[in-house]
């Protein structure tokens, strides 16, 4: 099968028997498309419910209607109940011998057999997944592929959109997660040729879903597995593991950086585009106190503008949020939110060099633990982050247009 979690937006997930997974027209979507498989009604709706916390969402939801030992009459309306998913679109598989004239409120469509490849495909049209995001099977005369799939598991926006840009331009195919469910998930029902694992994420943390996938069988469990970090102390656990992690990269890290932490194991990468479209054109005589230009320099070196002033854009966009998120945990004396907020701001931050910005959030997370003694240190992240966003609009005047 091919199917995987991929980068925003999220294709489909698929709620099935395990019975049916391999038969018509399960397997039709998962060779068709990008997909993920699940056979209970509860792990549907919390990737929904986790997709749409990420501000991202799934395109379609199909909902095996046939399967029904495992009854799940219902989802659709609990999952229309969802905030955030507002544009999913739902389909019912059916047989002919459901009377037609019934259908559960929240479906869009309800199918029915004769199920064949060009049905599916229609369907995919039908509910708007982009044409991108699902590719005909490969038959016996088909050339061999010519991209290695990658699994990027990474809970903060900014980092993915990273860590994907970069293994884009190494010429890699990269399905996206954003938390250790979803990564176990992911290997469960699709075949990786490598995994980037970050280590601290909500729900399950990295080492914990790299023990689980181990526990897989072999044809999905044995993986390539490289832990990411920006906390030498995470490194280190991970390195110490008997979670089988292959290898360890540190955050932040640069595409040459990346591309040696792979080739161990996908030794045929190389870095896509001309000399020309990966140079740096950043206006000169703007350096300042608030931006590392060295740092912000390793990250722009290899990566095409409009690439990084998009990064730079989302950076922008998303790090408000953050900061939301860890005065509402201070509010709440939410601990372990004020820790994961914090960090992914400390990493997203240190990839651009807004290197004030990174060791407040440092502090933030290492005093997590006492919430009420973090709220000025939030107060000075504002304030430092505002003249980051100043100074990196001033290199990048694009960044919030692209």
């Amino acid at each position: 099968m091919s199917q995987s979690f991929t980068r925003d937006p999220i294709p489909i997930i698929i709620v099935t028997s395990q019975d049916q997974v391999e038969l018509a027209p399960i397997r039709y979507f998962t060779e068709l498309t990008r997909a993920v498989v699940v056979a209970d009604r509860e792990v549907a709706l919390r990737l929904l419910r986790t997709a749409a916390n990420q501000a991202r969402s799934y395109q379609l939801l199909v909902i095996d209607g046939r399967a029904a030992a495992h009854n799940f009459s219902g989802l659709a309306t609990d999952a229309r109940q969802i905030s955030g998913v507002e544009t999913l679109k739902i389909v019912m598989l059916q047989d002919e011998l459901t009377t037609r004239s019934t259908r559960e409120p929240g479906i869009d469509f309800v199918v029915f057999e004769p199920w064949r490849p060009e049905r599916v495909e229609q369907i995919l049209r039908q509910v708007g997944v982009s044409g991108d995001s699902y590719t005909r099977p490969m038959t016996e005369t088909s050339p061999p592929r010519d991209k290695r799939d990658v699994l990027l598991v990474e809970d903060d926006v900014v980092n993915r959109r990273v860590a994907t840009t970069m293994l884009e331009l190494l010429g890699l195919r990269v399905g996206t997660a954003s938390n250790g469910v979803e990564a176990v998930t992911a290997a469960e029902t699709n075949s990786w040729d490598l995994i980037l694992m970050d280590c601290l994420m909500p729900v399950m943390d990295g080492l914990e879903a790299a023990q689980q996938i181990r526990a897989l069988s072999p044809s999905h469990g044995d993986v390539p597995i490289i832990a990411m970090s920006a906390n030498p102390a995470e490194m280190e656990a991970a390195e110490r593991a008997s979670s089988g992690i292959s290898g360890c990269l540190s955050k932040p890290f640069t595409v040459d950086q990346l591309a040696g932490a792979i080739q161990r194991w996908l030794p045929d990468i190389q870095l896509r585009g001309t000399a020309d479209e990966q140079q740096q054109t950043e206006p000169a005589g703007l350096a300042d106190d608030v931006i590392d230009d060295e740092v912000l320099s390793r990250l722009s070196d290899r990566l095409p503008a409009d690439r990084m002033a998009r990064l730079v854009g989302t950076f922008l966009t998303e790090s408000p949020k953050l900061m939301d998120r860890m005065t509402a945990a201070i509010e709440q004396k939410d601990v372990e939110e004020l820790r994961l907020a914090s960090h992914s701001l400390k990493g997203s931050s240190s990839f651009l060099g807004a290197t004030e910005v990174t060791e407040l959030a440092r502090q933030i997370e290492g005093r997590s633990g006492q919430p009420d003694a973090c709220m000025p240190v939030v107060q000075d992240t504002v304030a430092a982050f505002l003249r980051a966003q100043r100074a990196l609009q001033r290199r990048y005047p694009t960044a919030l247009t692209n």
